[in-house]
Formats: structure tokens, sequence, C-alpha cells
């Protein structure tokens, strides 16, 4: 497969670690999180593995998480190796590895179930990744999404919670990632700066001009700084 082509960049090392199990990663725009952790499903398939790729709400996966992946294996250029079936939610390779795509997030608030009935092929899962997790609706909801992926994952498996963080400093993620952390899983923090080489110049310029007229909203949207935003309107 000589023509894979995929750049990972420094701060996400760990995610490429043998010896990392959890990995928390913190961030801002366009800092190059969501590829990665692409490049990482993609390369977990290809050698064989099993792939879990959930976000917060059933509903965002056809139109970002599954696109988001569609667009990094054809920039990889392995996409000839996956074919999806969609009323699985699921790419299958030609290795045998599989990545699942699914929502954390029940049909009412309190529904926290969800995840519970998740079974993948030989019950085996080498890698989980729950995008946009500061969106959950609780802290039950990763609690449940994570002890159904304990059931499987393989002894060199790794948890991945991807996120922003949220604006309001009394989130309830705020302290939910940092116990994780605190707990023993690696922090992984990212920004745009990591990756200008790879950023067209228009994403830099526009980056640029934040930060000129807008610092508090350049510090939180592209630092992925916890700022107070206490009656500002902030684009989502």
């Amino acid at each position: 497969m000589s023509e894979l082509r995929c750049e990972i960049p420094k701060p996400f090392k760990p995610l490429f670690d043998p010896n990392v199990r959890e990995i928390i990663e913190r961030s801002g725009r366009s800092s190059g999180k969501t590829t990665t952790n692409e490049n990482a499903v993609a390369l977990t398939a290809l050698q064989g593995g099993n792939v879990w790729y959930t976000c917060a709400n059933e509903g965002d996966i056809e139109k970002t998480i599954r696109a988001s992946f569609a667009s990094t294996i054809a920039a990889m250029g392995v996409e000839r190796f996956f074919t999806y079936f969609a009323s699985q939610k699921t790419y299958k390779c030609v290795t045998g590895g599989n990545v699942y795509f699914g929502g954390i997030n029940g049909k009412t608030v309190e529904d926290t179930t969800r995840t519970k009935g998740f079974t993948p092929k030989n019950k085996r899962l080498d890698l989980a990744i729950c995008d946009e997790a500061n969106k959950a609706n609780s802290p039950l909801h990763l609690d449940g999404f994570k002890t159904t992926a304990d059931k499987f994952l393989t002894p060199t498996a790794k948890v991945v919670w991807a996120f922003n963080p949220h604006p309001n400093k009394t989130h309830w993620s705020h302290k939910y990632f940092a116990d994780r952390i605190r707990g023993g899983g690696t922090e992984l923090y990212s920004t745009y700066k990591d990756i200008a080489k790879l950023l067209k110049p228009a994403t830099l310029a526009e980056i640029e001009k934040a930060k000129e007229i807008d610092p508090l909203f350049y510090r939180y949207w592209y630092l992925g700084e916890c700022v107070n935003f206490s009656g500002m309107v902030y684009p989502q």
C-alpha cells in the first residue's frame, strides 16, 4: 500500500503510541483533530481491526462524521479498500476490519441505553472514538459508551475523547474530562498552529482576521480556551 498518504502532526503522536490507552483531545477549530483521528481509524481497519466511531447525536452521523471519514480515506488514497453499508452504518474493509458509526445520546435526555446493545465483529474492538464528546446529554451517556466499549477492547486498544471546550466554565464536561486525565488519561491539546502548513491561505487569513478584530472569540474558537462569553453572541 505504497500509495498511502497521511501526515501525523506532532501533538497527535500519543494516538499512535502503543503504551497509551486513553486520550483526551482538547482543541480549537481547524486543528487537525478530526482528520488525524480518522487517519487512525482507517489505519486500524486496514490492519484488520474494528473501530467504533461515535458522536453525541445519531442524526449527525451521515452529515458529519461519516461524510468526513469518506473524505479522509479518499485523501489517503485508500477509499477503494472500503465499502459502506448504509443500513448498518458500517464501513467494511477488504482486510476484514470494520468501522462502526453510532450516536451515544438516547431519544430522550434521560435515555442512556443507546449504546448498550453494540457488539463488534468477533467481539473485538481495537479503537473507540467519541467525537464532539462535550455535546453528550450528560456524563452518564459518556459512561454508557465507555462501559460498552470496555467489554470488547483488546489489551492494546485505545479510547479517544475528542471535543472543543464548552464556553461555559460550569459545564459538566470540564470536570468530567479533567477527572479522566487525573485518572490516567493522556491529554492531547492542539490548535491550528500545529497544522498551519497544511491549511489553505484563505483559512489562515480568516483566523488572523478573527485574532485581530475579536481576540476573545479567537481564543475560544481557534485556541480551544474556555473564555467568558457572558452577554455575547458567538458563531455556532
